[in-house]
Order: structure tokens, then sequence, then C-alpha cells
């Protein structure tokens, strides 16, 4: 090895070092936070995990083998992994967060002993494997509040949530006045998109068995449900939500429905709007299949 070589390679082995060194550190500080923050949460909400590291690079904080279990709660949520992208620990108010939970625990029996027996009887059985991914930020300057949300469960499907309402008032700390504000928030932008991963067509099989119908014929029973609420009340909702439904029904893949107010609506609104037809209008509904 010539003497260059060896200034090299002892660089190399300096910077791993310093590297493994930082990671370490920075993996420490991120351990010490979260158990102040855990801590803040009070006897009530019981919180354990597994490993914790910080990734220097991407600025992400991993948190292995974690388990909640909050008030009134039978079974703690386990989830594999937990990945801190953003975090707002500084603020008295959190103003953002970026975060996922990926392979989430859930035992049907959670939700009851009826919903169990329901899932099992589609062909669901032992616990859900699902990933969790939100996003908000909080704009207090602008008295907005953005979102964005994911929930996705392996052979169920996924479901995901963008919004942003506005009017909102950061300074109410009083209950009766954060009731007040919730009527007088306003919203802004929102969309909601379901993707089917055999949850509906399996509901949709157990139904026509029900009634002795191949798919087929079931589906097109329902085509004709839809037709028939229509013409018996055609302001229920407007002939291209029905459309796009009778879409999803035929092939149910893919279901996105989306509200572009040329204003901002707020909650006050919508509830004196009355029929389907005039929040549809008031939002600027739009749905597709």
């Amino acid at each position: 090895m010539s003497k260059k070589q060896g200034i090299a390679v002892g660089i190399i082995v300096v910077l791993a070092i310093a590297y493994f060194g930082l990671t370490q550190y920075a993996s420490h500080v991120a351990k010490t936070r979260l158990d102040d923050a855990i801590a803040k949460q009070g006897p009530f909400v019981q919180i354990h995990y597994g490993k914790i590291s910080y990734n220097l690079f991407t600025q992400h904080t991993v948190i292995k083998a974690v388990s909640l279990r909050g008030p009134g709660m039978a079974t703690p949520v386990f989830a594999k992994e937990v990945i801190i992208r953003r975090l707002d620990l500084d603020s008295p108010k959190p103003t953002y967060v970026s975060i996922d939970v990926l392979g989430i625990e859930l035992e049907p029996s959670s939700l009851g002993k009826e919903a169990a027996a329901e899932l099992a009887a589609l062909g669901y059985a032992g616990p859900w494997s699902c990933d969790v991914t939100v996003d908000m930020d909080s704009l207090a300057e602008k008295r907005e509040l953005k979102a964005h949300m994911v929930y996705a469960a392996k052979d169920i499907g996924s479901l995901r949530l963008d919004f942003v309402l506005g009017n909102l008032d950061y300074t109410t700390v009083k209950p009766e006045a954060v009731m007040a504000s919730l009527f007088n928030c306003a919203l802004k932008q929102a969309e909601m998109a379901y993707v089917d991963a055999s949850l509906v067509e399996r509901i949709f099989k157990q139904n026509a068995a029900k009634q002795g119908l191949d798919l087929p014929a079931y589906k097109k029973q329902l085509v004709g449900q839809l037709d028939a609420a229509l013409q018996h009340s055609p302001k229920s909702l407007p002939q291209a939500f029905i459309n796009a439904l009778k879409q999803f029904v035929e092939n149910p893949r893919q279901l996105t429905i989306s509200a572009n107010p040329t204003a901002p609506v707020s909650f006050m609104e919508l509830l004196k709007a009355g029929t389907p037809e005039a929040v549809a209008n008031l939002l600027a509904l739009d749905i597709k299949s």
C-alpha cells in the first residue's frame, strides 16, 4: 500500500468513526426527547418501544417495536416501525407533524364481537396488517390547518384524505369557545380517495350469496336501485354522482370525492344547506370512479 492509499484509508476510517459517533449521539438525543414527550402524556397513556435510531442524511427518527395503550383500550396496539419525518416538540401547541406508522397489528376482536364475526364471515381471520401516514401543518398566521392522511390495510383497501381548513382560532382555550370556533371554521379544499383491495368485492359476494344471486346479477340489482333512488328523489344527489357510484359498483376499484368551493364554506353553512344536492353544490363536489 502506497503512502497516498494509506492516507485515503485513514481518512475513510476517521469519517466512518465520526459518522458512527454522530449517529449514536443523535439517536441518544432523539431517545431523550421521545422519553420526555411520553412522560408528558401522563400515566393514562402507556407507550413502549424497542430500538430508536436517527438518520443524519434523511433526518428521520426510526422507532422499532412500538406498543400504545390509551384510555379505554382493552389491548395495546402494536406497530413494527414508526418513522418520524417531522415533529414539533418545542412549541406549547405542536405546529407540524409528519409520521409513518408501519406494520400495525390490529385484532378484529378490538372492534367488538359482532364486528369480528362479520369480518370472519368475509374471510378476514387473524390481525390486520396496516400502515398509517399523517402529515399536518398548523399555520397560525393564516389561521389554517393542512392535512394529508393515508390508511392502508392489506387485503382490505386504502383511504386517503387531504383537506385544508381555514378561519381557525388557535388562541381559543375554553371548551365552549372551541366548539363555537369549530362551527365557524371553513373548508377550503378537500379530497377523499378509496382504493379497494378486495373488501367491497367480498361484501358484494357475501350479499349476493345471501340473496341466491351470482355476482353480476347482484351488481345489476344495485345499479337498478341507484337509478330508482334518483327517479324517486331527483334532488337527493346529482346525476353525475349516481353515474360514478354505478361505475364503482360495476368495477369497485377506486372512488374519489373532491371539494373545491369557490370560497371557503363554514360548517355552519353546511348544516343550513338542507339537502344533499345543496351541500354538493355549495362545496362544488366532484366524484369519480
